[in-house]
């Protein structure tokens, strides 16, 4: 039996009996706030805490309601008439005011985690091509059966805002300017589509932004119910400077062990998250993500096949041209 044979043997395997921690989506929870509100502070607070936890699968969007009129047409969408106001995979779950904090976040957060969502892999880039100028580019990967047809939006948030809370903390992950992509879709059945776009900060009037406040955030929400069914984000990098990753690593924690292989078969097999940096799930540098690559890692893992495909042993860039990206990967971070 070759090495090929027993290494695509063992995933079958790790398929077979691993039980799938990952949830099936990024959950999408947006927050509809006022700098004049004290409720507003109480909100913003308890999200803050449960993104910067990690426990959740997270995708947050502050939008100020007094300060940026760019988001308003999403608050009218969202029918917002008190508060804080805050939505979960686009109004799947709701919560207004700041009452029950933050179980009232986590529990509406924990449901969407359990609902069953169409099979949609979303990854976002954004470039800072020029001061207060970002190129954004959003990929979507339709791995179901049926067409999905939904609608695209696409943003520039401050990490840390501008804006302060009646509590003088500022708000977090806040919408900056209009939407750079907001337009209908159509994702046929196992196809990929790719949407660009800009956004311009001197022409929305933020132009006084820096390059490592920034963080491009993208949703998709189906036409026939509004629920978001994919989320993602990802930090602005430099332009002509490609996100640096680690070959194999595909779960993103800065090391290549047994995880990866799972998490790279939990995406192709069991609607697993999608990696935020695809050519790091792409072992062995084919320009695809299949069994394959859970193979090439347990191959070097415990067959001795040798070293995957630069970058590998070290951040680097990936060295060949392919399909593929690599959004945001943490561990090769500046």
């Amino acid at each position: 039996m070759n090495i090929h044979t027993s290494a695509r043997g063992a995933c079958l395997a790790l398929l077979a009996v691993a039980s799938w921690s990952w949830a099936g989506h990024t959950v999408l929870v947006e927050g509809v706030s006022m700098t004049t509100c004290p409720a507003c502070a109480a909100a913003s607070a308890a999200i803050n805490s449960i993104v910067s936890s990690g426990t959740y699968d997270i995708c947050y969007i502050a939008y100020i309601y007094d300060r940026n009129s760019g988001s308003s047409g999403r608050i009218n969408e969202l029918q917002v008439s008190f508060v804080p106001d805050y939505f979960f995979d686009g109004g799947y779950e709701s919560w207004i005011g700041s009452g029950s904090l933050p179980n009232a976040y986590t529990d509406r957060i924990t449901a969407c985690l359990d609902r069953a969502v169409p099979d949609l892999a979303l990854t976002v880039r954004a470039v800072w091509e020029a001061q207060a100028y970002i190129g954004l580019t959003a990929s979507i990967a339709n791995r179901g059966d049926t067409d999905y047809r939904g609608r695209l939006r696409v943003c520039i948030a401050e990490r840390e805002s501008r804006w302060l809370t009646t509590a003088g903390e500022p708000f977090h992950h806040a919408m900056i300017g209009p939407f750079a992509l907001n337009q209908d879709i159509l994702v046929p059945a196992g196809g990929t589509r790719e949407f660009t776009g800009a956004w311009d900060g001197l022409l929305a009037g933020f132009s006084a932004v820096t390059q490592e406040n920034l963080v491009g955030a993208a949703f998709v929400t189906a036409n026939a119910s509004g629920h978001a069914d994919a989320a993602a984000e990802a930090a602005v990098v430099s332009a002509g400077g490609d996100q640096e990753f680690l070959r194999g690593d595909g779960n993103a924690d800065g090391k290549l062990d047994i995880a990866d292989a799972i998490f790279t078969l939990s995406y192709l097999f069991a609607k697993g998250k999608a990696p935020t940096c695809l050519d790091a799930a792409d072992a062995n540098d084919e320009g695809k993500i299949d069994i394959a690559d859970a193979i090439a890692v347990l191959g070097r893992l415990f067959a001795g096949t040798g070293p995957l495909p630069a970058p590998f042993g070290a951040c680097g860039a990936d060295p060949t041209t392919d399909g593929l990206n690599c959004a945001l990967f943490p561990p090769c971070a500046p």
